[in-house]
């Protein structure tokens, strides 16, 4: 017995696999999965972020950051340390991860990572937090000249 296939029905087999899978990696059904090479083909590479307290005078830095999805916590950073975090970007380009500083009498907010400005710059997003606003290594220049003034 010989079963014969069109190569409509392949194709339509095949592509309705296709969107199934990308609705579960976008549904975060395998955030806890080790991954898989059909994982990996679903999904943006990892991304980190390193804040570096660059206050000086001993001053100690309060960072608060979160996203959508995820609460980091409260972390003390003191004067020449960082603090990292690691994520991976959505598939839809929207990630955006939000901090609070603080130190002595001061708190600003800033966005710490924002897919739209930062996927094309970094995957390993480093930040010297200044008085004056977050400023963001630039790899070409390789100076902390990417500043930004803080959100208002």
């Amino acid at each position: 017995m010989v079963t014969s296939y069109s190569s409509t029905n392949v194709t339509l087999v095949a592509t309705m696999m296709m969107v199934l899978m990308i609705y579960l990696s976008m549904s975060g059904m395998f955030d806890n999965v080790a991954a898989t090479s059909i994982d990996s083909f679903f999904q943006r590479k990892r991304a980190t972020v390193t804040i570096n307290n660059a206050l000086g005078n001993t001053t100690q830095l309060q960072a608060a950051c979160k996203s959508a999805d995820d609460n980091l916590g409260l972390h003390n950073i003191s004067t020449g340390a960082n603090y990292s975090f690691r994520f991976r970007p959505n598939l839809s380009g929207t990630t955006k991860f939000w901090c609070h500083f603080s130190w002595d009498t001061s708190t600003f907010s800033f966005d710490i990572y924002d897919d739209d400005r930062d996927s094309h710059i970094c995957r390993a997003c480093v930040w010297h937090i200044l008085t004056t606003g977050p400023c963001e290594y630039n790899y070409t220049s390789k100076a902390y000249d990417l500043c930004h003034n803080w959100n208002e």
